[in-house]
């Protein structure tokens, strides 16, 4: 049995009681002394057993933990987006699903972070390899010969920022993130700001962030004369709701839109349910023709959050 950090051992513990069964773990792989997302990945398998891949041996405690603390994270009410809207257009669903995955994972990383440096689990050592891996990931801005990376580096060093304002001593890499990447770091900062002035203890502070997130970025992409990506509208941020908010009818919350994207299914058209505030998109629905007359449509609004929810097996988390 390998030997992990007392803190790491104490989750998987915790995740053994839990599941009823132990946490399997494979790590091997060379110790390249750079440590980054890539190098772990948490799955489930048909028969419920979690499984931890490691393919890089550089620090196990620091990506084991990470990726043990976002599963509890799930587990505990923090729900992950999902994307079950596509178009016909493959690679540009595929673009909008790894742009949204890398605004919530930045979301997501102020806690995981923040919990492996309460642990011991960082140290200058692994600060600065977890600095290598995000730079081993970014070319140097050329003022003289603008290119269209601006983008990735801004989620990039999104994510960067997150880790970097947990250091004891940031100043340094800033400032070099800031002369290295001067447009993109502009940006980042910017979308860190929207992280860093609200907490995201809650699950319901964190989608609150999520949905900034999403939306700031898409405003971004505008202004840089990207194709416009539709975030707030495509993804998928499953509704964190009051008992109280469960009991209203359903047009008190959300407003139904009919998508001209695809759903999964026959014969079926999606409805996208967006907040009333926050202009969200916090569930999909996939009606049959004949449940989505607008007469139809009028009686759904007028029934309980929570049986809506219900009969259509939406995900959400209740507070």
């Amino acid at each position: 049995m390998a030997d992990y950090a007392e803190p790491v051992q104490g989750l998987l513990d915790e995740l053994s009681r839990v599941l009823g069964h132990q946490v399997q773990v494979n790590a091997e792989g060379p110790s390249s002394g750079v440590l980054n997302h890539d190098q772990g990945d948490l799955t489930v398998n048909k028969d419920g057993q979690v499984v931890v891949h490691i393919t890089d041996t550089t620090d196990v405690d620091y990506t084991l933990s990470h990726e043990l603390v976002h599963f509890m994270m799930n587990m505990k009410g923090y729900l992950m987006m999902e994307m079950p809207l596509h178009s016909d257009d493959q690679e540009y669903d595929a673009m909008r699903i790894s742009t949204a995955k890398l605004l919530e994972m930045a979301a997501q990383h102020v806690m995981v972070v923040a919990w492996q440096r309460e642990n011991g689990l960082l140290n200058d050592g692994v600060d600065q390899s977890v600095i290598a891996g995000f730079e081993q990931q970014l070319d140097d801005e050329d003022p003289q010969h603008p290119d269209d990376m601006i983008a990735f580096r801004t989620l990039l060093l999104l994510d960067g920022l997150v880790y970097v304002h947990q250091m004891p001593q940031p100043d340094n890499t800033l400032r070099a993130w800031r002369n290295r990447y001067p447009a993109a770091m502009a940006a980042a900062e910017h979308l860190f700001g929207l992280i860093s002035e609200h907490e995201t203890d809650t699950p319901r502070r964190l989608r609150g962030v999520e949905v900034k997130l999403l939306a700031s970025f898409e405003q971004f992409l505008i202004d840089q004369g990207y194709a416009q990506l539709s975030l707030p509208d495509f993804v998928v941020l499953p509704p964190v709701l009051s008992k109280r908010q469960l009991r209203l009818e359903l047009t008190q919350l959300y407003t139904l839109s009919e998508t001209s994207l695809s759903v999964d299914g026959d014969d079926l058209t999606g409805f996208i349910a967006q907040g009333n505030t926050d202009h969200q998109t916090a569930f999909v629905l996939s009606l049959p023709k004949d449940a989505a007359s607008s007469e139809a449509l009028q009686a759904l609004y007028q029934r309980p959050v929570k049986d809506v929810l219900d009969q259509f097996d939406i995900t959400y988390s209740e507070r």
